[in-house]
């Protein structure tokens, strides 16, 4: 027999059609889509009614070649077109510069040579797109899809890929320069992981290397390669993949390397002076005891690099990002460090003299035992670094930030630390013979033992400090406000400049005061007991009711000074 169902035959071809082919009506107005949707819930495909949705917003935000024609012909303003559907569409050598195509569908478009700089790609479907020679400058592609897209000799200058998809996408010849390929997936895999080496073109072989001239070697895919002990002087290399390559011991002086990708490179031991780095990738490079005198490393990404005893003389490292690189025993003697990031670097035992580090991050870093004479630390950020033993003679340390800096037996004579902030620092037996604290700030600091022979100590702040033991022989405290002081016990201030300090109520039980200058002081109600004053110069001097029991006063100076109610014996 046979069954007469009585419902739409043609949607019911309709159905039978997606059901074996996954084919949709080709005449699909908005009518016929909400009488397959009645249909479909009928019999019950909800997928099918899902398909009709979608086909329905696709083909709503399907662009006519007139409409894309109107909208690339009106030179007085860029094409907008967010969300669109342009698949498999001839825009060879389109004028698209500046479009915003954000979420578009591109896919299997022909591109050819298209003008896309600083377009807005941002998560469009680029798949199986030819882009071949197209210009992508500093064109927005987050989250786009390029999977077998094809960028051959493309223009990537400064293109933003984050979280792009680059699965199968060719890009040999395609200038790369300024890109990074953080959070990129390479072959559903993210480039940033620290086991993923990037091959964007095909891997030059050693053979076409032995043949490629002089200068032919800019962008090209030279990773993996054993180029251990190879003279490469006079070759120029811009933006080269040299990831993973072996360069021990190599000859690179005055190569130009700029912008090139030597990431988990070996470069031990290789020779690196007057080289061009500037804005390199060198992500957990090895240089232990390379040469790098005199290179350019501006802006240059060193993460994680090993740079142990590497010499970094008169290297310009302005704004490179030196964060956790291990620079053990190296010397950077001269060095530009202007903007570099170096928050908790090693930089233990290292040959630092001269170096130029104003206004830099060493916050957390390790300095013991480091060679800084005669360096440049205006305005450093040094907080809770550790310079335990460090050579800082002659220093340049004005308006740097000591907070909490541990500089335990640290040398500081001579050097510079006016205006800097050295509250809660440890500076324990530290030397800081003729340094000048002038304006300083050691509340709560840690002076014990220290060294402050000759030094300048006006406007220093010195509330909480602790100062016993300390030699302050000839130190210069002039106009200190010290009332109530307790830290001054048993110190040595021989020599010392003491006009015009408030000593009110301090106690110096058997502080040496011996040939000290203490005019204009102010010592009424303070504690001197035991306290030498031999030699002392105390013309008008406040004494008053001060404690000057066993006081020792032999070739004391005291003229018109007030002794009223003060305690001699």
């Amino acid at each position: 027999g046979r069954i007469f169902v009585l419902r739409n035959p043609d949607a019911v071809v309709a159905m039978l059609q997606w059901i074996k082919h996954g084919l949709l009506p080709t005449d699909l107005d908005e009518d016929a889509a909400n009488c397959l949707c009645e249909e479909s819930r009928f019999w019950q495909l909800p997928e099918f009614a899902t398909a009709i949705r979608a086909e329905t917003a696709r083909r709503a935000r399907r662009v006519s070649p007139e409409q894309l024609e109107r909208y690339m012909g009106n030179r007085a303003r860029r094409v907008a077109l967010p969300g669109a559907d342009l698949s498999d569409r001839y825009l060879a050598g389109a004028p698209l510069s500046g479009a915003v195509l954000r979420g578009a569908v591109l896919s299997r478009s022909n591109m050819q040579h298209a003008q896309l700089a600083g377009a807005d790609l941002s998560n469009a479907a680029l798949c199986n797109c030819s882009l071949q020679g197209a210009d992508l400058s500093g064109a927005n592609l987050e989250g786009a899809d390029l999977t077998h897209t094809d960028l051959t000799g493309a223009n990537l200058t400064k293109v933003r890929l984050k979280g792009a998809i680059l699965t199968k996408t060719v890009l040999d010849d395609a200038t790369l320069t300024g890109v990074d390929l953080q959070d990129v997936v390479v072959n559903n895999r993210d480039v940033s992981d620290e086991q993923t080496v990037v091959v964007l073109a095909a891997p030059m072989t050693m053979a076409q290397f032995e043949k490629a001239g002089i200068a032919q070697l800019d962008g090209a895919n030279l990773s993996r390669l054993d180029l251990s002990g190879r003279d490469l002087r006079g070759r120029s290399m811009r933006g080269c993949n040299l990831s993973s390559c072996n360069l021990e011991k190599a000859v690179l002086d005055g190569v130009d390397l700029t912008g090139a990708n030597l990431s988990y490179t070996q470069l031990a031991g290789a020779n690196l002076r007057s080289t061009r780095l500037a804005g390199a990738i060198m992500i957990k490079a090895d240089l232990t005891r390379a040469d790098l005198r005199k290179a350019t490393l501006t802006s240059a990404c060193l993460r994680d690099a090993c740079l142990r005893e590497c010499n970094l003389a008169v290297a310009d490292l302005s704004g490179a990002d030196l964060q956790r690189v291990v620079l053990t025993g190296a010397c950077i003697a001269g060095a530009v460090l202007v903007g570099a990031n170096l928050t908790g670097l090693d930089l233990k035992a290292s040959e630092l003299s001269g170096s130029f580090l104003r206004a830099i991050n060493l916050s957390r870093a390790t300095l013991d035992r480091a060679q800084l004479q005669h360096a440049d630390l205006t305005g450093t950020v040094l907080s809770h670094a550790q310079a335990r033993g460090a050579n800082l003679t002659s220093c340049k340390l004005s308006c740097a930030d000591l907070d909490s800096a541990d500089l335990n037996h640290a040398d500081l004579s001579g050097a510079d630390v006016s205006m800097a902030c050295l509250r809660r620092a440890n500076l324990q037996n530290a030397t800081l013979c003729e340094a000048s604290l002038r304006g300083a700030d050691a509340r709560e600091s840690d002076l014990t033992y220290s060294d402050l022979s000759d030094s300048d100590l006006v406007d220093t702040l010195l509330t909480g400090a602790t100062i016993r033991g300390a030699v302050l022989v000839g130190a210069d405290l002039s106009g200190l406000d010290l009332q109530a002081s307790t830290f001054l016990r048993g110190v040595n201030l021989s020599h010392a400049t003491l006009s015009d300090v408030n000593f009110h109520r301090a106690d110096l039980t058997g502080t040496d005061l011996s040939d000290a200058n203490l005019n204009n002081a102010s010592l009424s109600c303070a504690t001197l007991n035991e306290a030498k004053l031999n030699n002392a110069s105390l013309c008008h001097a406040g004494l008053e009711s001060a404690n000057l029991s066993r006081v020792t006063l032999t070739g004391a100076i005291m003229a018109q000074a007030d002794l009223r109610r003060a305690r001699l014996c």
